[in-house]
């Protein structure tokens, strides 16, 4: 996220290009090069592929539309389905799922929740059980996945003597996470509207919403006062 010092304009920008052409050869070289009469691609056994990507929240269901318009345009027809939070979770816990939508949070201060570059309910969930359990749980990733290299380098970052030393470290996993391409990003910050009275004063007017923060928790509310009349 911008403004921290994990910030990375060259991560923030990696596979984002818009390049359609680029996406039908990509496309057409993993099998994928016959179309039904409609132009969506058909899977080996002659069946549509049609991921279903599952949200536990209306408020997603906009942006859903707009991502099914643009994959139709290279051929693949995505299903959106707003389901309940419980299923969804449930669905993701239990392995059950083709594609969720999850809004990647707890992104502005790394360290306090490394969680999202490490697996757990972003993706590979199912191996970052195996990690957080030693393996009681989960399934074992391969021994050359790059998953086990950010699990390497957190183990090392929580034991560094200094946060300088972490970051190193908490940084390398970033870049990892990123360039390996494990989740689809769609857009960057989103805004988020604060309304505050005439009378609030100190309210920082870049404050950042982060569930790691529980929302406020950057913006300093012991420095709130209320200008009086």
């Amino acid at each position: 996220m911008t403004g921290t010092q994990y910030y990375n304009e060259e991560l923030s920008t990696h596979w984002t290009e818009y390049d359609p052409d680029s996406a039908n050869q990509l496309l057409d070289e993993a099998g994928l090069d016959q179309r039904d009469a409609r132009g969506f691609r058909l899977r080996p056994d002659g069946k549509r592929f049609s991921p279903v990507v599952e949200t536990s929240d209306a408020a997603h269901a906009k942006t859903l539309e707009l991502l099914t318009e643009n994959y139709a345009r290279v051929g693949i027809e995505m299903l959106p389905r707003v389901i309940d939070r419980t299923q969804w979770d449930n669905n993701r816990a239990n392995n059950d799922f083709q594609m969720h939508w999850i809004p990647f949070d707890r992104m502005t201060f790394l360290p306090a929740d490394p969680r999202r570059l490490m697996g757990w309910d972003g993706y590979g969930n199912e191996y970052f059980k195996w990690y957080s359990t030693d393996g009681a749980e989960g399934i074992e990733p391969p021994a050359d996945d790059p998953v086990r290299e950010i699990w390497a380098l957190w183990d090392k970052a929580s034991q560094s003597a200094s946060i300088e030393e972490a970051d190193v470290s908490v940084n390398e996993m970033a870049r990892i996470f990123t360039e390996q391409g494990w989740v689809i990003g769609v857009y960057g910050e989103g805004p988020v509207v604060n309304i505050v009275g005439n009378t609030m004063e100190n309210v920082q007017p870049d404050l950042v919403q982060d569930d790691i923060f529980r929302g406020i928790g950057p913006a300093r509310t012991q420095q709130f006062w209320l200008k009086q009349p």
